[in-house]
């Protein structure tokens, strides 16, 4: 019969192939039916209007209204237009960041609830007014940020099993060496 620190190596491997699964079973809590809350919190209020000339669609950043206005017939983003926006508090000119890109400074953070919005658009020729509604539901500033992944238990698991195998080693070292079959059969 072997001795039983001879199946140490077979025993050490059999718990960390069964430790693996387990560890990547075993977390968190979250729910993986919808989405993670993390990437809800992500999504910023936005609004959308669109005429027979222009598309527009406004997204409330932090201390910011960006406003994406592009041609209804071409999709090409408008140049050089003037945006004044009306409303939720704002009556103020847009400032053209980049092609088809325009930005509102807010003096104050929106509340939440549903805002009301007029764009005016003057592009050349073309003008028209877009209605739109922005529906803010917190702050900003409220948005929890994700919560950090959890890595100690891998790094626990991980220290149990080199503790397990440094000791096997160091054992199996200790041990003295049982004479070989052909020594004791000489003599």
């Amino acid at each position: 019969m072997k001795p039983l620190f001879t199946y140490l190596p077979a025993l050490w491997l059999a718990t960390l192939a069964a430790a693996i699964p387990a560890a990547a079973i075993a977390h968190g809590g979250e729910d993986h039916g919808a989405a993670p809350a993390a990437m809800a919190q992500t999504v910023l209020p936005r609004t959308e209007a669109a005429t027979d000339l222009f598309e527009l669609v406004g997204v409330l950043e932090a201390g910011r209204l960006v406003i994406y206005l592009d041609a209804q017939a071409s999709n090409a983003p408008v140049e050089k237009a003037e945006v004044e926006v009306e409303g939720a508090g704002l009556n103020a000119k847009a400032v053209e960041m980049s092609p088809g890109v325009y930005t509102v400074a807010l003096k104050q953070p929106l509340p939440a609830g549903r805002h009301a919005l007029n764009f005016t658009v003057q592009a050349g020729e073309n003008a028209d007014l877009l209605a739109a509604t922005l529906q803010v539901d917190a702050p900003l500033a409220a948005a929890q940020p994700a919560a950090a992944p959890q890595w100690w238990p891998w790094l626990a698991g991980a220290g149990v099993l080199s503790a397990a195998g440094v000791g096997a080693v160091v054992f199996r070292r200790r041990r003295p060496e049982a004479p070989d079959a052909d020594v004791r059969s000489a003599a």
